[in-house]
């Protein structure tokens, strides 16, 4: 085995975690207490460590909302991954829409910039919250 590519259960465990919350953005913290819920014994420095292999396996993507907010780590099956965050709540949803592969690739082509789809979040006011502020 290649050193840093052997399979642990704790690695197997995170990886199996962050595939069954597809499209649901996770801290360290929720990984930390689903072991804590399963009775794994695992340590904080495991975690880190496993979850940084994994994203330099392109495996798992790690991103920040803003420079005051925890990483959030998301099981990555395709080449893109936008996300919408809302202001007023902090929700963020992951979006899957050829719209947004299209206006990608419009920008790629009229515009001559390359967008970094895994670095783009669209900020704005979530369904939910919108209607709370019409009330």
């Amino acid at each position: 085995m290649t050193r840093g590519k052997y399979k642990t259960r704790q690695r197997q465990e995170i990886l199996r975690y962050l595939k069954s919350s597809k499209n649901i953005h996770k801290t360290v913290k929720d990984i930390q207490e689903y072991f804590q819920r399963e009775n794994i014994d695992v340590g904080l420095t495991t975690i880190y460590r496993h979850l940084n292999a994994l994203i330099r396996e392109g495996l798992v993507k790690k991103y920040r909302l803003n420079n005051d907010s925890s990483a959030y780590f998301e099981y990555v099956e395709e080449e893109s991954s936008y996300h919408c965050h809302c202001n007023s709540c902090g929700k963020t949803i992951h979006i899957d829409c050829d719209e947004i592969t299209a206006f990608q690739e419009h920008i790629k082509v009229c515009h001559g910039f390359q967008v970094d789809s895994f670095e783009t979040t669209f900020y704005g006011i979530c369904c939910s919250c919108n209607e709370k502020m019409k009330k």
